[in-house]
């Protein structure tokens, strides 16, 4: 994979952000969106208080997942899909982290930028033999489990 340097990241992103490591200063968690399946609502954790909230937001497909993103995860946000089959628990791609920088485009090692049909995809495809079982697979296993949004202290 090519590094492409700040200058010519911030340009295809079309602003200016900076990441930082979790426990380094100048980042904390704002705001995350956390479930273990599909099939639950997600529970808010708020950042400064870690008070959790059960929510009504429940996306049960990968077309309402994208709405959401879509709507409301702002860009510089973290996406973790991930792959609910129990044949994956511990394997390399059981989860995967993204960040969103820009409409419908994910930052995720060792993929690169992508949509969120890609990453899913590439999550599912070592797995599946035709186009039909991986869109099968995907609808049944892959889904997002975590959304972080991140605050400058």
């Amino acid at each position: 994979m090519k590094t492409e340097g700040p200058e010519e990241f911030n340009r295809k992103a079309g602003q200016i952000f900076k990441l930082s490591y979790h426990k380094s200063s100048g980042l904390r968690g704002r705001m995350m969106y956390t479930r273990n399946s599909r099939k639950e609502p997600f529970t808010r954790v708020e950042g400064l208080t870690n008070r959790k909230e059960r929510t009504s937001i429940h996306l049960s497909t990968p077309e309402e997942e994208d709405r959401f993103l879509a709507t409301e995860v702002p860009i510089g946000s973290r996406v973790m899909w991930s792959d609910g089959n129990p044949q994956s628990r511990g394997e390399d791609f059981e989860n995967e982290n993204t960040i969103k920088i820009g409409p419908n485009r994910y930052a995720a090692h060792p993929f690169g930028t992508h949509s969120s049909d890609e990453i899913r995809e590439t999550m599912a495809a070592p797995d599946q033999e035709t186009p039909a079982k991986v869109r099968a697979y995907i609808r049944r296993w892959i889904f997002i489990k975590e959304i972080e949004w991140y605050a400058r202290t």
